[in-house]
């Protein structure tokens, strides 16, 4: 008896840590009012947000992996929601999914599909990447004093982002970063998705000199007027050959990309 109710206790508080202690989800008014993207250890609040982009979230999805009808890009609300005492921001997807499915009816599933995408694999000669500050300090810091310009920082779980700017050359660094990050990362430089099939698994420093928003718009006005794609879309700084000095590379292939699928919401969530 004992056994089952200390059972019966810790599922109650595995429930509890899925969901939030209070939440508040609303259809945004038009104009809308409130634009928030807030995230952290005690609350969240996302103002004027898709259902498609919830649901990305939720199930931690890049938007190409998410099958989902029309309107769930165009139909927007607003979430204010309280997390548990005891729960922190890693645990917000599945809070989101506990919400979905209680507000809106929400049924999903995977399955995968074959499609075109850059690999990021490992190298011939092996990676050539230091394992990821332990301070969450980038070692060459110093440096983004030396003439660059910093254009932005991210904030993560693990530390920090940075991109920097010198004249024509563009920057990113990172002191901690996971090879899924990295791929997340270099989908906005090249023309498919970037899928993570590197097989290592810790974090790491990377520094890598990307194309600058010139840059990527002049080779693709020059691909638009032109059969075919580049196969370096990025011109003049190729990403694909700074991802080569971190002994990794980029493989255009098909491959199995995991998809979500949407089987049913309703429009119209369910009152708070």
């Amino acid at each position: 008896m004992r056994i089952a109710i200390m059972i019966a206790v810790a599922a109650g508080f595995c429930r509890s840590q899925t969901r939030f202690e209070v939440a508040s989800l609303k259809p945004s008014p038009t104009p809308p009012t409130h634009m928030a993207y807030v995230m952290n250890d005690s609350t969240v609040d996302l103002g004027t947000i898709s259902l498609k982009i919830l649901i990305q979230v939720a199930y931690r999805m890049e938007p190409y992996q998410v099958s989902a009808p029309d309107w769930m890009v165009t139909t927007r609300f607003d979430i204010l929601a309280k997390l548990p005492a005891q729960a922190n921001k890693t645990q917000i997807p599945e809070m989101l999914q506990a919400l979905l499915a209680e507000r809106f009816g929400l049924l999903v599933h995977r399955e995968a599909k074959e499609q075109q995408v850059y690999a990021l694999v490992v190298g011939k000669d092996g990676p050539k990447l230091k394992d990821g500050a332990a301070d969450n300090s980038h070692p060459d810091m110093a440096k983004f004093l030396d003439g660059r310009r910093l254009l932005s920082k991210i904030d993560t779980e693990d530390g920090f982002w940075t991109m920097t700017q010198l004249d024509e050359h563009r920057f990113f660094d990172a002191p901690r970063m996971t090879m899924p990050e990295l791929a997340h990362t270099l989908k906005d430089y090249v023309d498919d998705p970037v899928v993570d099939m590197t097989g290592l698994t810790g974090a790491y420093q990377v520094s890598l000199e990307v194309p600058t928003v010139r840059q990527m718009r002049a080779v693709r006005n020059a691909s638009a007027a032109t059969a075919g794609v580049a196969s370096d879309p990025d011109g003049g700084v190729s990403v694909f050959a700074s991802v080569q000095k971190l002994g990794l590379v980029l493989e255009h292939r098909k491959a199995p990309v995991e998809h979500l699928v949407v089987d049913h919401a309703e429009k119209v969530p369910t009152e708070n």
